[in-house]
């Protein structure tokens, strides 16, 4: 006797919540992408380790060191503010000018900083995409199925724990 009915089609009627996940998961686990590797592998694939964070640090730091001038743009903002303020006239505006752009030099830099390595995780990652041929929706659906498979996985090891301590 089997348990496919006429149609070709398994019969699915007796399924289990738990054998359902499992069939899930196992499903999931069968849709590759790129060289064979499957969502949740191309996700881990994706993080940074310490390791790469901290290459990632060290050439920060060394880009950093050819931009150096933070002392010296906080030297100029302030004698240039005390200039404004100290002078009137047209010496005050440039003044002003001055300790305006000396300032917003400041910040700009410290944007710099949050995006470098922002853009340094999301270039990565993108880069796993665009080297495995995934495009941006195939992108979504491997992040949308990754997750799925790992909410999965917590469930199937409540089921198989729950299996261990005998408590069904």
């Amino acid at each position: 006797m089997t348990d496919t009915p006429s149609g070709g089609e398994p019969d699915l009627s007796n399924l289990t919540v738990e054998q359902a996940i499992r069939l899930k998961h196992k499903i999931a686990k069968s849709i590759t992408y790129g060289p064979g590797l499957n969502s949740r592998q191309i996700l881990d694939l994706q993080k940074l380790d310490r390791e790469k964070w901290a290459k990632v640090r060290r050439d920060y730091d060394e880009w950093h060191k050819s931009t150096k001038m933070q002392l010296f743009l906080l030297a100029v903002a302030i004698v240039s503010a005390f200039g404004a303020y100290r002078y009137k006239g047209w010496v005050s505006i440039i003044a002003f000018l001055i300790a305006f752009y000396s300032v917003g030099a400041l910040f700009k830099r410290d944007g710099h900083r949050e995006g470098y390595f922002e853009g340094y995780e999301a270039g990565y990652e993108e880069g796993i995409f665009h080297s495995f041929g995934i495009d941006d929706n195939e992108a979504t659906e491997v992040h949308k199925m990754a997750v799925d498979m790992e909410i999965d996985e917590m469930v199937i090891e409540g089921f198989d724990k729950r299996r261990q301590t005998g408590t069904e």
